[in-house]
């Protein structure tokens, strides 16, 4: 979200983003944020792309080892970008 508020802001990087549309996403991508941070949801380390390339076995859990996509945010994020594979060890209940 950082990265297209930075872009929003800098005419020279998005000189073809009419003056109305700039305005029209600035506010849009404050009213996400706000909506996000007002649902409160419990936080933790994401890793941001898990697959079993990049996942050890350890004798505490699974770690991961590929820190290029780590983030913060709600569980959910994670779980939106489970592989199909994985999805299929974990039925929905």
């Amino acid at each position: 979200m950082q990265e297209a508020q930075r872009l929003l802001s800098n005419h020279h990087q998005t000189p073809e983003l009419p003056d109305i549309d700039r305005e029209f996403l600035g506010g849009m991508l404050k009213r996400l944020k706000s909506s996000i941070v007002d649902r409160a949801a419990a936080e933790q380390l994401l890793h941001g792309a898990p697959h079993p390339g990049n996942v050890l076995s350890t004798k505490l859990g699974p770690l991961f080892i590929d820190l290029e996509t780590c983030c913060r945010g709600p569980v959910e994020f994670d779980l939106a970008h489970v592989p199909e594979p994985v999805i299929e060890h974990y039925p929905v209940r």
